[in-house]
């Protein structure tokens, strides 16, 4: 896999507070750590977990370009099909947003046998001020991101998709102007934890360092909520974001979820305490 393209001092940064923490945590049950993901089977592993707990919460801006039929299915608690149709669509923007700043996070644990590989409990993108200028390929978003857009949507609903995924980054740069937020900031791209490991700090773990980070570099942070009734109060307000817009899809053919919200939040950074020596 190709360099990070994230600006060293920042990049430098978060390795160093990543290490630091796994090393707070290594003495616990299961000794958890969180890795920056380096390869190809890691951007597998944390599409794979990322899309279960879309599925599992019925993220609507994430289910909404499904068939009908599908949704109902993942609404009847059938979720392995609607699994298989978005995995490939959450790796195809993995891959995507390595290019343009992002660090992409696993949080592990041990195996239950202390044998096995390391369970995957949860995932995060961020995207952080790039090193050098992104190379948007449209090469590769339309033969790579557009083949698996159409097997998985059909053509209609992959142009609805796409439509409405511009329109969303449009209404969060709105909002970031808005505000008096600069662009050099840290995008909080997608944060995700099945719900079979809730309630075990996975979250907390996978946002700490890059919260210390905007706190140590003094930058904003941004996210997008796609879920906002299970997850802005409950995780988004405990890490200091508050609301700052939304983004509304209406009624549509094409929307197999009807409309939906998507809330727009922010985190300035906070003062560091320093004690005297």
């Amino acid at each position: 896999m190709r360099r990070l393209n994230v600006r060293t001092d920042l990049l430098t940064s978060v390795e160093s507070l990543i290490a630091q923490q796994n090393e707070a945590t290594a003495s616990l049950p299961g000794e958890p750590r969180v890795d920056i993901v380096r390869d190809h089977g890691g951007v597998r592993a944390a599409a794979v977990v990322m899309t279960q707990a879309f599925v599992e919460n019925h993220d609507k801006g994430w289910l909404a370009w499904l068939k009908p039929e599908e949704v109902r299915r993942i609404e009847e608690g059938d979720h392995a099909l609607g699994e298989r149709r978005l995995t490939p669509i959450l790796a195809y923007l993995l891959r995507a947003g390595l290019g343009a700043g992002g660090i992409l996070c696993v949080e592990t644990v041990q195996a239950a046998d202390g044998i096995g590989p390391r369970v995957v409990r949860g995932a995060c993108l961020r995207r952080l001020p790039m090193a050098w200028p992104a190379r948007d390929s449209l090469l590769y978003k339309y033969l790579v991101g557009g083949w698996h857009a159409l097997r998985t949507y059909g053509l209609p609903r992959a142009l609805a998709a796409d439509r409405a995924q511009t329109r969303l980054r449009q209404a969060t740069e709105l909002a970031r102007r808005a505000q008096g937020i600069p662009q050099g900031c840290i995008y909080s791209s997608m944060m995700c934890v099945p719900r079979r490991f809730e309630g075990l700090h996975v979250a907390r773990r996978l946002s700490g360092p890059f919260l210390r980070l905007a706190d140590e570099q003094g930058l904003h942070m941004l996210l997008q909520s796609s879920n906002p009734d299970r997850n802005d109060e409950r995780v988004f307000k405990r890490f200091g974001f508050s609301r700052i817009g939304e983004f509304n899809y209406g009624v549509s053919r094409l929307n197999a979820v009807g409309p939906y919200t998507i809330t727009l939040l922010a985190r300035p950074p906070r003062q560091i305490e320093v004690h005297p020596s």
